[in-house]
């Protein structure tokens, strides 16, 4: 509230608790609610200062997204506006403060049975350690952005679609920007991948020319005969991103002894 310190809400899938007793200040006056998740378990968090979820231990799977997507919401009223309650929904909403990457490999065709080995995102600034301001909206980078972030899956396809998903950063969005026309934080794409025990891979450049944040990014990706056909996918839950006509790129066999070094 206002310019208190932070005040960590649990929810028990009924009901909220707080690690202390909170209280209105007055009943007349209108006063500033701050909300935020995950909370990084500091208790001495200012609203001009929140530690955010560091981005470089993602493992690129759905089950463990919202350790990385970091959300906020405010909303200014008195206690007579609701009797005390305090609801963030409708307008005042949480919203997602990153981007999200979606990349979903199509099991069929010469991935059929293939193993993914790696997946790796190149790009200015991808994943960083950021803390969050309340008062400027915006996020203060702590150290040198990473340019680039890998998984190694080991994922065998088996006839079935995989998808992997990335919470990273974006440009700021102030809700006036066409997501579509974003042009910074662009995401080069390589995958390396194991088809009848020769290794292979494949790169795209400018796989998203651009990343907003609060905006979901969804690719389909198709190997056909070494080539990898790339779709613009569709959006859903956040704001509308970049979307792109069929990209085809190559798929080049490598040197096992080689596969290591990229």
């Amino acid at each position: 509230m206002d310019n208190d310190s932070a005040v960590r809400w649990i929810f028990d899938g009924t009901s909220w608790t707080t690690e202390k007793s909170v209280f209105w200040k007055d009943k007349n006056q209108e006063h500033t609610f701050y909300a935020y998740y995950p909370h990084s378990g500091s208790k001495a968090e200012s609203k001009e200062n929140i530690k955010m979820p560091s981005l470089d231990s993602q493992n690129g799977t759905w089950e463990n997204i919202d350790q990385y997507d970091f959300l906020v919401a405010s909303r200014k009223l008195s206690y007579d506006t609701d009797l005390g309650n305090v609801a963030f929904s409708g307008d005042y909403s949480f919203k997602h403060v990153l981007s999200l990457l979606k990349i979903n490999i199509k099991g069929e065709g010469d991935m059929a049975q293939a193993v993914i080995d790696k997946i790796r995102l190149e790009g200015n600034g991808l994943t960083t350690q950021g803390y969050y301001s309340f008062e400027t909206n915006s996020i203060t980078i702590s150290e040198t952005p990473k340019e680039t972030f890998q998984i190694t899956p080991s994922h065998t396809m088996n006839n079935q679609d995989a998808s992997f998903y990335f919470i990273l950063n974006g440009d700021e969005n102030d809700g006036n920007i066409d997501p579509k026309a974003v042009k910074n934080h662009s995401v080069n794409l390589t995958i390396e991948y194991t088809r009848n025990n020769k290794y292979y891979i494949t790169r795209r450049d400018d796989l998203s020319p651009g990343l907003l944040s609060g905006c979901i990014h969804k690719y389909n990706i198709v190997v056909k005969d070494g080539n990898v056909i790339i779709t613009g996918g569709s959006i859903s839950g956040w704001t509308p991103g970049n979307e792109e006509e069929d990209i085809v790129i190559n798929g080049e066999e490598i040197n096992p002894q080689t596969n290591n070094m990229l």
